[in-house]
């Protein structure tokens, strides 16, 4: 090979070289990958490597990879604390520095039920809206019915709800005790019977009891002996005197 030759395949060899020095660096100049050809704003890349929804590259991104300025690169993680749908357990889910609490809704009849999962390989916050059978309070069901007199059951600081006991009266007779509109014992009411020789409500006497009335006390007569109708417990006024 004459010299002349040589010296041109020489510099055809340095022009080829100087324009594939300037197309990789174009190439590095315009984000694109010089083994792929792939840009890593196209859509296939982004969702290989994920992105948040600030537009950062997360994923596999570590140390000083893209990511969060002053994080790392690490990816945002979705957390909850009740692990997962626990209607009946009060918590929240956190997702980066964002957190998200179970709360009532619906007149306290049902519960927003905040639990974590995936989208399109990206952590998100979901609500399941759950009808609790005995309502909802502080951000969870309610295992049974709420406290309160009225609810007929007897819980703590109640003597009675709704309901009645035997008892015995201050004279020592059995008797009923129902339960005031405040969840407390009323008073012994003595249970009588019509013969039992002691008149109490309704009756109007029980044999020789009277309860202290007359014929005057009636008010329709003058005199006379007030007796008692054994049979049914009320006032025989045949020997009143009007």
């Amino acid at each position: 090979m004459t010299k002349g030759k040589r010296d041109s395949s020489y510099t055809m060899i340095a022009m080829v070289a100087i324009v594939a020095i300037v197309a990789i660096f174009v190439l590095l100049l315009n984000n694109v990958n010089p083994r792929t050809a792939y840009s890593t704003t196209e859509p296939e890349l982004q969702q290989a490597l994920i992105v948040d929804e600030e537009g950062n590259i997360i994923g596999e991104a570590k140390g000083g990879k893209p990511g969060k300025p002053g994080d790392g690169g690490k990816p945002k993680t979705c957390t909850d604390s009740d692990g997962g749908l626990a209607y009946y357990t009060s918590g929240y889910v956190t997702l980066g520095d964002q957190a998200y609490y179970d709360e009532c809704s619906g007149s306290n009849l049902q519960v927003n039920e905040k639990y974590c999962y995936t989208v399109r390989k990206k952590p998100a916050v979901g609500t399941m809206v759950y009808t609790c059978p005995y309502g909802c309070q502080g951000g969870a069901c309610l295992n049974t019915s709420p406290t309160y007199c009225g609810n007929g059951i007897v819980e703590t600081g109640e003597e009675c709800d709704g309901n009645y006991r035997t008892c015995v009266d201050y004279a020592g007779r059995p008797g009923m005790q129902n339960c005031t509109p405040n969840c407390t014992w009323g008073q012994c009411i003595y249970a009588g019977y019509c013969g039992d020789g002691i008149q109490v409500p309704p009756e109007e006497c029980d044999e020789d009891d009277l309860g202290g009335m007359t014929c005057v006390d009636l008010g329709n007569f003058t005199g006379g002996v007030l007796a008692c109708d054994t049979a049914t417990c009320m006032f025989d006024t045949s020997g009143c005197i009007s």
